[in-house]
């Protein structure tokens, strides 16, 4: 058996052939070695930033859950009060239009003598929407539309309208009606 027959049908290869071949297949292997770097680097920084993400949510959620905590033990409050919470509700509408009649009476009586020394406050009302009216009487028709501007000019009143006016005999009797911000202190 020292005879073998070796029978090659392709050509011998190059030095040059064999040195490319060679230089390829190092460039794969540093690739493939470069790919499976890549991989494990991928790896090591997703799974970094799992845990420490993790950990956040993790804390978020312990925050959120002692908030709610929180705020059951607020609702046990709630329902010992309910009763006090609707009332105040319903009174919450009536308090907001609470104005002190001292302070609105006297920025009527103080407006009305410095603009129109000669009209003379017959009554005074309040609307339902809380709107403050003041019936007077005047011999001049001029001091009406006065009140009207020194009142709208004025601070602590929103809105001044002229609601009435009649005129009869030489006098002059009108209905203001007076949108007033003044609140109790």
């Amino acid at each position: 058996m020292a005879n073998v027959f070796h029978f090659n049908l392709l050509p011998k290869k190059s030095k040059e052939e064999v040195g490319k071949e060679e230089g390829r297949a190092n460039g794969l292997l540093y690739a493939s070695i470069l790919l499976f770097f890549i991989v494990f680097v991928w790896l090591f920084i997703s799974l970094l930033n799992a845990l420490l993400v993790q950990r956040s949510i993790n804390s978020w959620r312990d925050t959120d859950l002692k908030r709610d905590q929180q705020i059951l033990g607020y609702a046990v409050y709630r329902n010992a009060n309910g009763e006090l919470v609707v009332k105040t509700k319903l009174l919450n509408e009536v308090v907001s239009k609470h104005l002190d009649p001292e302070v609105v009476f006297g920025l009527i009586d103080r407006r009305i003598r410095e603009s129109t020394p000669n009209v003379e406050i017959i009554s005074y009302g309040r609307t339902a929407g809380g709107n403050f009216q003041v019936t007077g009487l005047t011999s001049n028709s001029d001091d009406v539309s006065k009140l009207i501007k020194d009142f709208g000019n004025e601070e602590a009143v929103d809105a001044a309208s002229l609601v009435s006016l009649f005129g009869e005999n030489g006098k002059y009797r009108f209905l203001l009606d007076l949108k007033i911000n003044v609140t109790a202190e």
